[in-house]
């Protein structure tokens, strides 16, 4: 689920797609849903252990090498078949198995919603978890941070400007004196992959809302950095006196450079 693509999710929602819809339902209430999987993950170790335990004592009586081979035994298969397979398997094929485990997650997020708000509410509150160390420990460390706005961002002297994907629109309309659109996307990768409905290519170029952008790098699931060109005077008047909320990359015309 946390790797799927939401912008192909809300494209298939608007398409009718039932699963898409109820996956960003669920990615909307993040930490209920990772509450679900936690308890779901934890339960099941517990009783996977459990019961190698219970058997090893059935049939071997309470020998210690009895119970060290079965702790062997479910760790070796807690890690590979509740671990690493799933993991990889999932981030493999994760927008289509997102369609499918919503309607598992969905009616379980209801049944066990109680025990989650407790859970949210108690770590929260005593600020042991956060939403990010959840995900962390699904997905492993975050390798990409969210620039603040304090760092600084301006045109060079040819009138560029490397922008990373991540940066918020509010940001850079401010830093760089732009006027992209700010009632959809938050975010300068989620504007680009908004107009392209899926990942582009690095050496790739569009105009969106009079701005030349060039696609620096991307990774598997966003736009990694950007180089954009400041925007001729007409340009500016221009985006200036449409702006209606909707963005000028809309126009076929304004589309390529």
């Amino acid at each position: 689920m946390m790797a799927s693509n939401r912008y192909r999710l809300r494209h298939l929602a608007q398409s009718g797609n039932r699963g898409a819809e109820k996956s960003l339902a669920l990615l909307d209430q993040t930490d209920k849903m990772l509450g679900v999987i936690l308890l779901g993950n934890n339960l099941v170790n517990a009783a996977a252990a459990t019961l190698v335990s219970v058997i090893a004592i059935k049939l071997f009586g309470e020998e210690k090498w009895a119970l060290a081979a079965g702790t062997l035994i479910v760790t070796f298969a807690i890690l590979v078949f509740s671990e690493i397979t799933p993991k990889i398997v999932g981030a493999t094929y994760a927008d289509r198995i997102a369609l499918v485990l919503t309607h598992i997650l969905a009616p379980l997020l209801r049944l066990f919603y109680p025990l989650v708000w407790f859970i949210n509410l108690f770590a929260s509150g005593l600020g042991l978890l956060t939403v990010e160390d959840i995900v962390e420990e699904f997905v492993g460390e975050f390798t990409t941070s969210v620039p603040g706005p304090g760092r600084s961002l301006a045109w060079d002297d040819q009138g560029s400007a490397i922008v990373e994907g991540s940066r918020h629109l509010r940001d850079i309309n401010r830093l760089l004196g732009l006027q992209f659109p700010l009632a959809g996307p938050k975010t300068l990768n989620g504007l680009i992959l908004e107009h392209f409905q899926d990942i582009p290519d690095a050496g790739v170029s569009i105009r969106l809302t009079g701005v030349a952008i060039e696609i620096l790098k991307t990774g598997e699931r966003d736009v990694v950095t950007v180089r954009m060109f400041r925007p001729a005077r007409r340009w500016a008047c221009l985006v200036q006196s449409l702006q209606t909320g909707v963005s000028v990359a809309s126009s076929p015309n304004l589309n390529g450079i």
